[in-house]
């Protein structure tokens, strides 16, 4: 039985070794014993998720379960609920937790769940996001699933499933922040009102609950470098991934075609498509009048389908076949003005054989160099990455998208990323 938590230092996370077994480190027996992991999700990990963060865990999840045993617990949308979906991966067990938003509530039970998140922000003092993941009923199925499961380490993924780190008391945690403690603040009401109270809640929210986690991680040295900062502790960087379809991409095949995609509830992606079509687009179309810019992906508000009225720009909606979508284009578009964390849409587009252009942010924990991604911080640097490769020459764009495609072969591999991560957690900080 597994007798101890881990406390920071000796020989690794794992402290000994469980079913009856000698007590003895994790790494003499790791030939003989498959290493236990539980995962705490805020959403289902999956191939075809409309959010990068979906995509991400499932491409690591899905490599870590086929070398050790893998049990997840997840929330669901009420969507996926009634379909009965589950993550699409070789997990030992799956539980998952209906959550309402308040998309999908009308009436009176709508009111009541905006008085509740109200609630806890105004009173309670959460974070809105944390308070729309907040349950009683996540944090019991969490402590029940442990103790059942009995878990060599704890896997939490994002900020705001940190408010469960203690319903895993008693076992090893390793919180996973994708964004560096500082998500985008949630506008509570009209003109950004309520954005200033929130992002001090963050900070109360982190001091509160990431010093419970043995052990804190980012997905690039940037972040790691700003929670170092913020919390006061060693971060270490877990990399980021993204599946490798068997087949890149051809980009040369396609029309003079940029594409911006996402999950528009993400604050960062309205702004960027906002600058793509507003800013940019008009001046790409004085150089190449046939250019075209689409915009793809899930929960667009009627502000992002507003920008289809411009010149040149399409509006598409949620896509679901990813690598259709992107052998239908020359590049991905990718410039952030808001947030922290790694983008895996710049990641996926790589992986597929896609170039990528962005600025630093949009960049950020990636290593890929010219011409696979090309970093541009202003109009006329976006539109003279643009002229190359759309142009009638398909030359340049053939050259970036190899090295893309070779790029992420050589760095982002799941598997690799996977069988780094569980040597690191053999052998600790």
């Amino acid at each position: 039985m597994w007798v101890a938590p881990w406390t920071g230092g000796g020989t690794g996370i794992f402290p000994t070794v469980r079913k009856g077994r000698s007590l003895e480190p994790f790494e003499t027996t790791c030939d003989n014993l498959r290493v236990r992991l539980l995962v705490a999700s805020p959403f289902l990990p999956h191939r075809e998720a409309a959010h990068g963060g979906g995509v991400y865990l499932r491409a690591l999840l899905g490599a870590m379960a086929e070398q050790a045993e893998v049990a997840l617990v997840s929330f669901a949308t009420l969507e996926e609920v009634a379909a009965r979906a589950r993550p699409d991966g070789p997990f030992a067990r799956v539980e998952t937790l209906a959550l309402p938003q308040v998309g999908d509530l009308r009436g009176v039970a709508r009111a009541r769940y905006r008085i509740r998140m109200l609630w806890r922000w105004g009173l309670q003092g959460l974070p809105l996001t944390v308070a729309k993941f907040r349950s009683p009923a996540m944090a019991a199925t969490l402590a029940r699933v442990a103790g059942e499961f009995r878990p060599d380490v704890c896997l939490v993924e994002f900020a705001l499933m940190a408010q469960y780190l203690p319903a895993l008391a008693g076992f090893p945690r390793v919180l996973t922040d994708h964004e560096a403690a500082s998500p985008v603040p949630a506008q509570i009401g009209p003109g950004g009102m309520g954005r200033a109270r929130d992002r001090a809640l963050w900070g109360r929210y982190v001091a509160r609950y990431y010093a419970q986690a043995e052990a804190l991680r980012a997905l690039n040295e940037a972040d790691a470098a700003a929670l170092r900062e913020a919390c006061g502790r060693e971060v270490g960087v877990r990399p980021a991934t993204a599946p490798l379809p068997e087949r890149p991409v051809a980009p040369a095949e396609a029309p003079p075609r940029a594409l911006f995609f996402g999950d528009y509830s993400h604050h960062p992606n309205p702004e960027a498509a906002s600058f793509l079509a507003r800013e940019l687009w008009p001046r790409v179309r004085e150089r190449l009048p046939t250019a075209e810019l689409w915009f793809a992906g899930s929960r667009m508000p009627p502000e992002v389908e507003a920008l289809g009225a411009e010149a040149g720009v399409s509006v598409r909606g949620f896509v679901p076949d990813l690598a259709e979508l992107l052998g239908s284009v020359r590049c991905l578009l990718a410039p952030v003005f808001s947030g922290a964390g790694s983008r895996i849409k710049v990641l996926t587009a790589l992986a597929h054989g896609l170039p990528v252009i962005a600025n630093e942010l949009g960049l950020r924990g990636v290593t890929a160099a010219e011409p696979a991604a090309v970093r541009a911080e202003s109009v006329p640097e976006f539109v003279a990455a643009l002229a190359s490769w759309l142009a009638a020459d398909a030359t340049p764009v053939v050259e970036a998208g190899r090295a893309a495609r070779e790029w992420a072969e050589s760095t982002i591999s799941p598997e690799a990323v996977a069988r780094d991560e569980l040597a690191w957690l053999s052998r600790g900080l």
